[in-house]
């Protein structure tokens, strides 16, 4: 009986000290991970602190001149985040610190509510650090300043209220505001740039400790097991597992066990080395996820860390043994595929785009899609490696700009470049349309089909710009541009408040030219204006339009990109009495899938079926198919593009509800379609 006791008490005297590795790596692990992600929590919210601050300056700035009272609630919008952190800070330097308070500020800061309880830990044992002291010292000399600046917005607010002076004030407001602007600025650079520094430090302390703590448990591993595995004949080789593990991490990443950047462009360089005595053909991409930093902002850096070990090996499993698939650094993936033709490069390239788009990520009950710009490089000569790289990663910001989702070859006499330039210039020509007043209101009239409904007159608004010599752009030259550079919900919220002000013109004049229902179109990124169902909200308390009378058009593709946030937007413009359409629907692979997720009222049937449904029984079908689904769903159809009288007929035979297109109206400006007289408007005014 004593034998297997002695076997039991070896064993375990050789199994412990692992166990205890293992425990010790996997706590220090978890301390660094915490503290890295509180750290960037820090500097996250340091940039929305220091983007109130500029936008509370700006919109304060503007209201003192134009009086404006939507720039005005703006401006306390922007001033509650810092003036949140501020509350925040002192909660937790009072004895003892009031946790609550301080969570409740930090929420107000703009804070993500999963990297809160971090943050609060890092500043109560931190705060006395070499950095985090300095950084802090800078946040505690705006305090005074933003304080000033949030009674003198009062003030101003006060004054062009009482309409007693504010113009003659004007010009002393602006010098009050500029002097505001001077001081707070070296405070905020200064908190900034040692909130970067400390940052950086304590990575390093961390890597330090992380890197230290290695060693020493390796050294403690190897002296142990060569003291218990040399009777046995085993050191040699367990010593070469621990040096082979050594190198692997070394050369690794430890959250996707894919190669790192460092060991990618070594190989990288041994590729294009390789090309300058032997002929051959490599190509290089550069992978980037579209969705990561929505996932990241919405559902915390756990989420994020998740959805990169999902799609690497998504990734691995669609590349096989064809290629070398490294994780270079945040959400972005490089590929290396040695000898390989350029066709085959393209077919590989787009086979992995195809993967991550077929990926559903799922966290917490919501459901992400997920895709991928890539930048493809065919490389057939030995050119230098920081070449190389920047030409990847221009093609994968080429990808981007071009609407992502894509593969873009790079060509070093590409046009794309050219178009860029031509494409920031209209972002400075939408500014100045807005802050001009140069933006109006086209209106399209929607006829019903149905025989039994009441003589109703709905409209659709369509946007126009009037360029410096007065001449119209259509949506097409500009809109993309606003898209891509995030100018949308400023182009939306002017829409709203241009509709309502037309609307509210109308409702108050004795004219019988009205109309009852007016859509209006709103874009993806709108869906994640935080303040714009506020903003909506107080658009019908000015105007006092009904909210029945508005009807939002939401694009099916822009809806099915972000599902949950598509949907909790609905749901709270419908709260308010709105009504909601499905623009362009049947362009989506899921299109009826999705539907029954979005509570919209109205279904209208993408363009491209409607003209051809007469040359074409595919297209024909899929108006029947959709119209059917509507109406099981309790839904209404809405037929566009309709441009002649027989595709009328069609329709009304099909059983759509309503049409719009050149057989029902062409679009005509809202003034004229719906003219106020000489006495009307005085009435209105």
């Amino acid at each position: 009986m004593m034998a297997p006791t002695r076997g039991k008490h070896r064993l375990l005297r050789l199994v412990m000290p692992f166990v205890a590795v293992v425990l010790f790596q996997a706590f220090l692990a978890g301390l660094s991970l915490e503290m890295l992600s509180s750290v960037r929590a820090y500097v996250g919210g340091e940039g929305l602190w220091s983007k109130g601050q500029k936008d509370a300056i700006h919109f304060i700035s503007v209201y003192s001149q134009a009086g404006d009272e939507d720039f005005f609630a703006r401006f306390k919008t922007a001033i509650a985040i810092p003036l949140s952190d501020q509350a925040a800070r002192y909660a937790l330097e009072q004895q003892p610190p009031d946790l609550d308070a301080a969570r409740d500020g930090l929420l107000g800061g703009g804070n993500h509510p999963g990297d809160i309880p971090g943050m609060i830990r890092l500043f109560r044992f931190f705060k006395h650090g070499p950095y985090m002291a300095t950084a802090i010292r800078h946040w505690r000399g705006t305090d005074s300043i933003l304080d000033q600046l949030a009674s003198l917005g009062d003030a101003i607010h006060d004054e062009m209220s009482s309409s007693a002076g504010a113009a003659g004030r004007a010009a002393i407001h602006k010098e009050q505001i500029d002097l505001i602007d001077r001081r707070l600025a070296p405070f905020a650079n200064a908190f900034s740039e040692n909130l970067g520094e400390g940052s950086r430090f304590i990575k390093f302390v961390l890597s330090v400790a992380n890197l230290l703590a290695a060693v020493s448990l390796v050294f403690l591993i190897v002296w142990h097991a060569r003291k218990m595995l040399r009777q046995q004949g085993l050191f040699e080789t367990t010593e070469r597992e621990f040096v082979a593990r050594l190198s692997w991490q070394a050369s690794h990443d430890a959250l996707t066990g894919l190669v790192n950047r460092r060991e990618f462009e070594a190989r990288l360089g041994n590729a294009l080395d390789r090309l300058s005595h032997q002929p051959g053909r490599h190509s290089l991409m550069f992978l980037d996820l579209d969705q990561f930093k929505v996932v990241n902002d919405t559902c915390g850096h756990a989420a994020g860390d998740q959805l990169l070990k999902q799609t690497s090996a998504l990734l691995q499993e669609n590349l096989g043994s064809d290629g070398l698939l490294a994780r270079l650094g945040g959400d972005e993936f490089g590929v290396l595929l040695r000898d390989c033709d350029a066709n085959v490069a393209m077919e590989t390239a787009e086979r992995l785009r195809l993967a991550v788009q077929e990926l559903r990520f799922v966290w917490n009950g919501c459901v992400f899609s997920i895709s991928a710009s890539i930048g493809l490089v065919h490389v057939a000569e030995a050119n230098a490696m920081e070449a190389t790289l920047r030409a990847a990663d221009m093609a994968c910001y080429m990808a981007k700009e071009k609407g992502r989702n894509r593969v873009q070859v790079y060509h070093p006499s590409d046009s794309e470049l050219v178009q860029r330039v031509g494409e920031m210039a209209w972002v400075q020509r939408i500014r100045n349309g807005l802050d001009e007043q140069r933006f109006c209101l086209f209106a399209q009239e929607i006829r019903s089909l149905g025989k039994n409904e009441p003589d109703r007159t709905r409209v659709e608004l369509l946007l126009r710009l009037r360029d410096e010599d007065g001449k119209l752009v259509q949506p097409g030259s500009f809109m993309p541009s606003a898209e891509r550079y995030g100018l949308m919900p400023l182009i939306d919220r002017w829409v709203v408040r241009q509709a309502f002000a037309l609307l509210a013109g109308r409702l108050a004049s004795s004219e019988p030219a009205r109309p009852s229902s007016c859509a209006i179109n709103l874009s993806g990124m709108t869906f994640g204006d935080d303040g714009f169902v506020e903003f909506v909200r107080q658009q019908f308390d000015i105007y006092r339009v009904p909210p029945g009378m508005i009807c939002f058009e939401i694009t099916e593709t822009s809806a099915i990109a972000n599902l949950p946030s598509a949907r909790r937007f609905i749901q709270a413009l419908k709260k308010l009495g709105c009504r909601f359409s499905l623009d362009d629907f049947g362009t989506g692979m899921s299109s009826f899938s999705y539907l029954k997720h979005l509570p919209v009222d109205y279904i209208k049937i993408d363009g491209s079926f409607v003209t051809e449904m007469l040359n074409s029984k595919i297209d024909r079908a899929m108006v029947e198919m959709i119209v059917h689904v509507a109406k099981v769903m309790g839904k209404s159809t809405i037929a566009e593009f309709v441009e002649s009288g027989e595709i009328l007929a069609a329709l009304r035979e099909i059983g759509v509800d309503y049409a719009q297109g050149y057989a029902i109206g062409k679009p005509a400006p809202f003034e004229s379609m719906y003219p106020l007289s000489a006495d009307a408007r005085r009435e209105v005014a």
